[in-house]
């Protein structure tokens, strides 16, 4: 499923009997964090993919200065920082 709040993952699971969902998939990145106070700890208890949906702010963050002298300092460009923030709370990153 994609772009869901947690309320509809539940309603949607509430229906479900012979199958559970797999994975949800929805917009998430260093600068849009907002599923990590629910759906993303839920989706990991559960046993569900969180699949993150531009993870690379379909590449601004490439040019984000934070990002960059976070990468320099460990000998890596902006864009393995951002992913280095979507693979910590082990999310699968798709797209840039």
């Amino acid at each position: 499923m994609s772009n869901f709040e947690l309320n509809q993952i539940e309603e949607v699971r509430s229906y479900l009997s012979k199958v559970d969902i797999a994975a949800v998939q929805n917009r998430y990145g260093p600068s849009y964090r907002v599923y990590e106070r629910d759906v993303i700890p839920y989706s990991e208890e559960e046993g569900m993919l969180f699949m993150a949906y531009t993870p690379l702010e379909k590449g601004s963050l490439a040019k984000d200065q934070r990002l960059a002298e976070i990468g320099h300092k460990y000998g890596k460009n902006s864009g393995s920082s951002s992913f280095k923030l979507v693979n910590m709370r082990q999310v699968c990153g798709s797209n840039t």
